[in-house]
């Protein structure tokens, strides 16, 4: 995220160079640099603790937010500020509105899990939940993008009784997007896993089958004080077997191998895991219509024995 800057003077002079939030005016670090004409700084450090990759989470039936992957900056070098700039956890076009994630426009949604969409407009988002079922219900939310991209959030452990959910999606008063997704029982042996598209849209995948492999853990050794002790992870690893799908949709879910963190969604909540596939093959005639991968997670928190 580099900047370069002249201060036009005849001479090399110090220079105060500030990151700020544009939206709220915070300033998130600064740094002076002495003796310079001109300069390129990196602002990549002073936006990574501002930002992050976990999947937004919440309590409430439905939640329209700012992604925590996106901010916008000012750059200020010695009062003058830049023009306002967007970041975001990949490439963006701020003149690209729409969603950013390719669910397709039907699919399932296990009852207990989390319906999850990346949206981009540069005014407003409208939301319009109609949930179908013994009770029906219609959840609305409208929120203000500033333009960044949001996240909309639909967790269905609160739809018991839910058979299905339509939604509907109108940005800046015009593009108007709608998905369908229906609402099955928990079966278990299943697993969902969430990454980030080349658009930083959140996808999601449910694999049919879920096979524990084993367990293992990793030693490594630290000091404490006067003694030495070993630091342990551990780590379940387990093996996901997609159902036979379109090869549209084995080709959106392998893009997860792209992804610079992948989660597993259990009971609606994230965990970040590894994939420990590297390789997807084809068959006899080119084509991919199932995905088996290996995966690792967190089985302990571990500590020092």
């Amino acid at each position: 995220m580099p900047y370069r800057f002249a201060t036009e003077s005849a001479e090399a002079e110090d220079v105060m160079v500030e990151i700020l939030d544009a939206p709220s005016g915070e300033l998130l670090g600064a740094m002076r640099l002495y003796g310079v004409a001109e300069a390129e700084v990196d602002i990549a450090s002073y936006l990574r603790p501002s930002l992050s990759l976990m999947p937004v989470e919440t309590t409430r039936s439905i939640e329209l937010v700012s992604s925590p992957s996106a901010i916008t900056v000012v750059v200020r070098a010695n009062g003058v500020d830049s023009e306002p700039r967007t970041f975001f956890r990949s490439k963006f076009d701020p003149t690209a509105v729409g969603p950013l994630s390719n669910h397709a426009i039907t699919q399932e949604l296990m009852l207990g899990e989390t319906l999850r969409l990346t949206i981009y407009a540069q005014n407003e988002i409208s939301v319009t939940a109609n949930i179908k079922g013994v009770k029906s219900a219609t959840l609305r939310v409208v929120g203000a993008t500033n333009g960044k991209p949001m996240e909309l959030v639909i967790p269905t452990s609160n739809l018991a009784d839910a058979e299905s959910i339509m939604v509907s999606l109108r940005l800046d008063g015009k593009i108007s997007v709608q998905y369908n997704y229906v609402v099955v029982p928990n079966l278990g042996g299943v697993r969902r896993l969430v990454w980030y598209n080349n658009l930083g849209g959140v996808e999601s995948y449910l694999f049919d089958h879920y096979k524990r492999l084993g367990y293992s853990v990793k030693r490594t050794d630290v000091h404490l004080c006067m003694e030495s002790a070993k630091s342990v992870e551990g780590y379940l690893r387990y093996r996901l077997c997609s159902g036979y799908e379109s090869q549209t949709d084995m080709e959106r879910v392998v893009r997860l191998l792209l992804s610079p963190m992948v989660f597993a969604e259990v009971g609606g909540r994230c965990r970040r895991v590894e994939v420990d596939s590297r390789d997807i093959a084809f068959d006899g005639r080119g084509m991919m219509h199932t995905i088996m991968l290996d995966v690792s997670e967190k089985w302990e928190e571990g500590g020092a024995l």
